[in-house]
């Protein structure tokens, strides 16, 4: 969140029967736990994003067994830690949709598996905006189908948003790999130059210098840095060759330039400056869970269907 804490919205417990609206804050300064207000709707697999006024934005997800796919969207109030309901998207988008904050402050809505399609994912542009707190539907469409959480969408210091990876449907790959989308003419087109990896599933992220890291999951192979000044994508050697977790991995920049690979099993710790790769192990207890970093610095790390969560401090 915005103030430096961290809000855990939703999931299941080991079981889609398990979903549940539970919302909890935790706070590194005290390093404590405490509820805050449930959502409106159970949710497992939804996508959420901070947003510039403080708020935290939710959409879709699974709501369990009985409620596979939701259209729903809330939003938290961290000033009077409360869910309001700010109404449906165009279409149901489970499995791992994506929320990407625009530098105007408004939200694009994609990705996710669309409602009745037997897992196929959805190429339909949804937006938020933030200041008058609706949704605008059906403003634009990706190339491709995008589902799952192999569907990366990183905004680019351009303002346009780099998609990559994903799942058409429950057999096939999204393809072309990556394609730009445009939020102010609401269209998106293929990358001339395509990632190495070609279509699967990718972990991305923003760096400060404009550019972007990512990675495709479920190989053993290299990073790649895409840089939208020139559209060209180039190969991390210096990171060096492994595998990321098809499911559990993802990419954190941190403050001090060094570039985090939770890979699902480990740390990497990457430092572009020195070209060198520093290998950290991690606790039993969350090396199925996730990594971000905070505002003093240290990662919050937390597997939340084992309740496990740990604070590591990362050496100079």
């Amino acid at each position: 969140m915005r103030n430096g804490r961290v809000l855990l919205i939703g999931g299941a417990a080991g079981d889609t029967d398990n979903t549940h609206a539970l919302a909890e804050i935790f706070d590194p300064v005290s390093k404590t736990f405490r509820a805050t207000g449930s959502m409106h709707q159970k949710r497992n697999g939804h996508c959420s994003v901070a947003l510039e006024n403080g708020n935290v934005l939710v959409a879709g997800g699974s709501g369990g067994r009985m409620i596979p796919e939701l259209k729903s969207v809330e939003l938290y109030n961290a000033r009077t830690g409360r869910f309001s309901v700010i109404g449906n998207m165009s279409v149901n988008r489970m499995a791992s949709p994506a929320c990407t904050l625009l530098l105007d402050g408004n939200v694009v809505l994609t990705g996710g598996v669309y409602e009745g399609t037997m897992g196929s994912g959805n190429t339909i542009v949804d937006r938020f905006d933030s200041k008058r707190s609706t949704l605008a539907l059906r403003v634009g469409e990706l190339n491709a189908p995008r589902s799952g959480s192999g569907h990366a969408a990183i905004l680019l210091n351009t303002g346009n948003i780099l998609n990559t990876g994903g799942m058409s449907d429950y057999q096939s790959f999204a393809s072309p790999a990556a394609e730009l989308y445009d939020p102010v003419q609401n269209r998106s087109s293929a990358l001339s130059i395509q990632p190495t990896g070609g279509p699967g599933h990718y972990a991305a992220a923003a760096l400060p210098d404009g550019k972007v890291i990512l990675m495709k999951k479920g190989d053993v192979t290299y990073p790649e840095y895409y840089d939208p000044a020139c559209w060209q994508f180039e190969t991390v050697l210096g990171a060096g060759a492994f595998k990321m977790n098809p499911a559990k991995s993802a990419i954190v920049p941190l403050r001090s330039g060094k570039i985090l690979f939770f890979t699902g099993q480990q740390l990497r710790l990457f430092d572009p400056a020195g070209n060198s790769t520093e290998l950290i192990d991690l606790p039993q207890q969350i090396r199925d869970g996730r990594c971000i970093e905070l505002n003093n610095g240290q990662l919050f790390c937390a597997d939340l269907e084992k309740k496990s969560a740990a604070l590591l401090t990362l050496g100079e």
